[in-house]
């Protein structure tokens, strides 16, 4: 076979030749201009198909070359010709001479040389053919970009759009994780006149910087203005190859479009299933900000919803990454991948154009934040996956960074949300429903959720969400039916969850955990409390509830003195939550029986601090009983620990009442109220001879008999 260097310098000839057509230009006729132009690039489309791959590269960059330099010396109805008869043939043919070719390793006999080592990417033909795939596409879309002012002018471009974008489509999904990037690469670069920076850590305001400062040469605004038809054409294709890619078992073909006859050789192998690699599904988001600005106005608003672009950006968050990728792919400074934040942005696209005025996609608002909620759902579990469906070791694949992912989605969803909680399509859709749902799983996790920061973000957001949402709950009560036993378990979860830390806390750290739960002790205090006429009684009586079983310490066995530690502020500001009922005004802490019901009006406040002093009678009496019956035994640390804790809160509960100025007789709630203290006196003084065993005990008495001289004392 003869040396393929041989056939190397023809090609420097073509280019000389082109170069002598160009000189020699103006001495003939047009058409015989054309006319030798059009065979120097037909010969040059015929050599891209030739069978030994050297041949076909060097063919390719000479025809791309070729076309760059002198393609301004064909008429439009010239390039008419060279789309549909040189450009498009060729197409075909790289296409099925592709897909039909041997994956058997060849010898360096198909170069036209011997004993040469082959690397292992261009080892066989399908891997020599998918690169001629990648160079032919990649060249016919810079044709189609250097030549779009001339193309954009005939009346068939819509056509030979479409037909472009069939081309662009099955390398996109093919098999092959080159061609299918190279797809998508050059499907951006058609579309935007550039791609974006592919190393993957590389951030966005990199990004961002690095698009700016190149816009003066290769931005998308020098290219001529498409139709908007063209953009829908565009935009159709984006989504069925995202939709693809983000498919397991899916079959990916290599078909010609159909106004081009396909030359096939052989019958096409079945394709393999693509797991697209973080370059690919950057790459296709970072397509999607300004083709979706391009269609915004066109498009249905059920394209954007949930079961359309939605699903599809939650399905390329949920694509695994392999362990052999893992290291390469670096995080950036918010510790999110360079797909993740991509994700982001295309969100962001997305809820910016829907709060616009007089978007027609504000419909979709709603599904925008479910997208979001789901996402901020991976970070106490794993994100489902198809591609592990069936598997049985699934070690060797990782998701990315998927909690860090998730805190940061849930701090953009504060953000959206702090925006639109007044909107009637965010209203009327109660979302704020789903926030509960989904926050409270974190918070009743806690100390069990995979990373410490989830629940405590998880936490902060669900406060900041609760006051901008309650208010507007307030006012349609009836239409947040949903809400209420949602809000009220969010609440019990968290407060008395039965999570442990896997390690001993620290004594900062117990201060600081309870700072958190009595701020949520704070937000029942200032948005449910003077609004609790307002509220089902069913769910004002769970608060209640739990205020009550707040104000005294729980105690716990198995770590007497981490709980006390924990539990001794939350009891205080509990204690003072119930006290501020009490004494709010009866128009705003009454809950009234339906008009139909027997039952009476009973005040909340004054019944619930009731049912605490008979919890502490029962507490203070089982003490005495079982201290006198024990001999020389000592009781458990926690039964001293829980009646320190309730002589505290009688201390509390007298404090309360006095420095507030509640005169005793100054109502029936309050008398209540002093006649239930005022029968506690005499079990308090029995506990005196009980108290001596212990010094908490012992204090504690005598704190509180000092505190009734207060509560004693004439009006």
């Amino acid at each position: 076979m003869c040396n393929v260097n041989l056939y190397m310098p023809q090609f420097f000839e073509k280019w000389t030749i082109s170069d002598f057509l160009r000189r020699k230009g103006p001495q003939l006729s047009a058409e015989e201009s054309e006319n030798l132009w059009l065979v120097l690039y037909n010969c040059l489309s015929e050599l891209c198909v030739d069978s030994r791959p050297p041949v076909r590269k060097s063919a390719c960059q000479t025809l791309l070359q070729t076309v760059a330099a002198h393609g301004a010396a064909l008429k439009p109805s010239t390039w008419k010709h060279m789309v549909w008869k040189i450009l498009f043939p060729m197409m075909d043919k790289v296409r099925a001479l592709t897909g039909s070719a041997s994956t058997t390793r060849s010898d360096s006999g198909a170069l036209g040389a011997s004993n040469i080592l082959i690397h292992h990417s261009r080892d066989t033909e399908s891997k020599q053919w998918a690169e001629t795939s990648v160079q032919t596409l990649a060249g016919v879309v810079k044709i189609f970009n250097a030549q779009r002012s001339v193309l954009i002018s005939l009346s068939d471009f819509p056509s030979a759009w479409s037909t472009l974008m069939g081309y662009i489509e099955p390398s996109a999904v093919s098999d092959n994780a080159e061609m299918s990037l190279a797809a998508l690469k050059s499907f951006q670069e058609l579309l935007h006149g550039r791609t974006s920076p592919q190393t993957l850590d590389i951030n966005t305001r990199d990004r961002a910087s690095s698009t700016a400062g190149g816009a003066g040469s290769h931005g998308d605004d020098l290219l001529p203005n498409l139709p908007e038809e063209l953009w829908l054409v565009a935009w159709q294709t984006w989504v069925r190859i995202a939709s693809a890619l983000i498919a397991p078992r899916r079959q990916a073909t290599l078909e010609s479009p159909a106004p081009i006859q396909s030359v096939v050789t052989k019958e096409p192998r079945p394709a393999k299933v693509l797991l697209p690699g973080p370059s690919h599904l950057t790459t296709l988001l970072h397509t999607f900000p300004q083709l979706f600005d391009h269609v915004k106005n066109r498009i249905a608003v059920e394209e954007v919803k949930y079961a359309g672009v939605l699903t599809i950006i939650k399905g390329i968050v949920a694509v695994p990454v392999s362990t052999d990728q893992a290291p390469f792919i670096l995080p950036t400074a918010a510790d999110v991948t360079p797909t993740q934040e991509a994700v982001l942005d295309c969100i962001k696209t997305l809820y910016e154009e829907m709060v616009a005025s007089n978007s027609n996609l504000r419909e979709a608002l709603p599904d925008l934040y479910r997208l979001l909620l789901d996402l901020v759902g991976y970070s106490v579990r794993t994100p489902p996956s198809p591609f592990l469906a069936g598997k049985k070791d699934c070690a060797q694949w990782v998701m990315q960074n998927s909690i860090p992912f998730a805190e940061l989605s849930l701090r953009t969803l504060v953000e959206y949300y702090s925006n639109t909680a007044h909107y009637a399509e965010i209203v009327q859709a109660t979302v704020l429903v789903d926030i509960v749902k989904c926050l409270s799983v974190p918070m009743s996790l806690k100390y069990q959720c995979p990373a410490q920061t989830t629940w405590k973000a998880a936490t902060s957001a669900f406060i900041t969400v609760i006051r901008l949402g309650l208010p507007i709950a307030r006012q349609q009560v009836r239409h947040f039916r949903a809400l209420w036993t949602e809000l009220a378990d969010a609440f019990e979860k968290f407060l008395f969850t039965s999570s442990k830390p896997s390690t001993p806390l620290s004594s900062d750290e117990r201060k600081r955990h309870e700072f958190v739960d009595c701020q949520m002790i704070d937000l029942i205090r200032a948005e449910i409390l003077p609004f609790i006429n307002i509220f089902p009684r069913d769910f004002t009586q769970r608060i209640v509830e739990l205020l009550n079983k707040g104000s005294i310490n729980s105690t716990d066995h198995k770590d007497v003195l981490d709980t006390y530690l924990q539990r001794t502020e939350l009891s205080r500001v509990s204690f003072e939550a119930l006290l501020s009922m009490s004494q709010s005004e009866p128009d705003l802490v009454r809950c009234t029986s339906p008009s139909n019901s027997d039952k009476p009006i009973v005040h909340l406040g004054t019944s619930a601090i009731n049912s605490l002093i008979s919890r502490c009678r029962q507490v203070m009496t089982s003490y005495v009983n079982d201290e006198a019956t024990s001999g020389e035994m000592r009781l458990p640390q926690e039964r001293v620990v829980e009646m320190a804790s309730v002589l505290n809160a009688v201390v509390t509960l007298i404090d309360g009442l006095t420095k507030r100025g509640a005169a005793p007789v100054a109502s029936n709630a309050h008398n209540d109220v002093w006649l239930e203290l005022i029968e506690l006196y005499p079990t308090l003084v029995d506990c005196v001879p009980s108290c001596k065993s212990d010094r908490r005990v012992e204090d504690a008495v005598v704190e509180a008999l000092k505190a009734y001289k207060s509560l004693l004392k004439r009006p």
